[in-house]
């Protein structure tokens, strides 16, 4: 579960009161974002987790306007990959597996580009996460690239864009699956998510609707059936939002409450994923 579905950001406090919480419901595993760097400290955190019997799913990057990697200036580049390279020390330290999201570029930047422009906006993704990678695998991290839909990204939106995307990177770079971005891009998201399957590094999932899995027209058996032939044996990580804080709720587009209650749709969704799941 990550706690963006209560609170943003998820900092020491929000985390004190939320893992009890995450644990008591019957999760395993909790999965973390830094929006900024030092929200959280991962020894505490770390700790809070072990004694509340859950482990560390993953870090989640955030890129807000400013965090680029591509079509960008050197500093913004620079910078972006000091944030990135903090958020590997802070998995490593937390024992998280994974640092996912949309590593490339700022969420809701988009431009068109010609397919010369692309491979050019690739090849500088590829240069600038090198370091990043390194860092990791020196650490036992992996980075897993999100492809997002058409209205927060044009840089890549498909399972087949984000393999083109990472090509040529080392092995502990690969894929951060997301069901909702999935839903909206993949012409087949099943098949989609078979050829992801030897890149798989961490699974996200959410409704169609941004809410509860189970809840929407997604077929969640048959997504599951997919997921298990890959071999993928990693954490499956709910990921909603709280519409009560202004700057997450504009950026995830949450204008409307997704289920009874915040506690509801973490309750729903665990219920109906280990039954599918198995």
């Amino acid at each position: 579960m990550n706690p963006w579905v209560w609170a943003s950001p998820v900092d020491d406090n929000a985390l004190v009161e939320l893992v009890p919480r995450i644990a008591s419901f019957g999760f395993d595993a909790v999965e973390l974002p830094i929006e900024q760097p030092g929200d959280w400290d991962p020894i505490r955190t770390r700790d809070l987790l072990a004694a509340h019997g859950l482990v560390a799913a993953g870090v989640c990057a955030v890129t807000p306007p400013g965090r680029d990697l591509v079509d960008a200036s050197p500093e913004v580049v620079e910078r972006t990959v000091a944030y990135l390279k903090g958020c590997v020390d802070s998995a490593a330290a937390v024992g998280a597996p994974c640092v996912g999201g949309p590593v490339y570029a700022s969420v809701g930047r988009t431009w068109r580009m010609t397919p010369t422009a692309r491979a050019e906006c690739y090849a500088d993704f590829r240069r600038a996460v090198a370091p990043v990678a390194h860092h990791a695998a020196e650490r036992g991290v992996a980075i897993g690239v999100e492809a997002l839909n058409r209205y927060e990204t044009s840089v890549v939106n498909t399972v087949e864009q984000t393999i083109e995307l990472i090509d040529g990177l080392p092995s502990n770079v690969g894929i951060m699956l997301d069901t909702y971005h999935l839903n909206i891009e993949e012409a087949d998201p099943y098949a989609a998510l078979t050829l992801a399957g030897p890149y798989l590094k961490h699974v996200q999932v959410s409704g169609t609707n941004r809410g509860a899995p189970g809840s929407d027209h997604f077929d969640w058996p048959r997504f599951a059936a997919a997921l298990a032939a890959t071999g993928y044996r990693g954490p499956v990580c709910i990921e909603s939002f709280t519409a009560d804080n202004e700057t997450i709720a504009t950026a995830a587009s949450i204008w409307r409450p997704l289920a009874p209650s915040q506690d509801r749709l973490a309750l729903d969704g665990l219920t109906y994923l280990r039954r599918v799941l198995g």
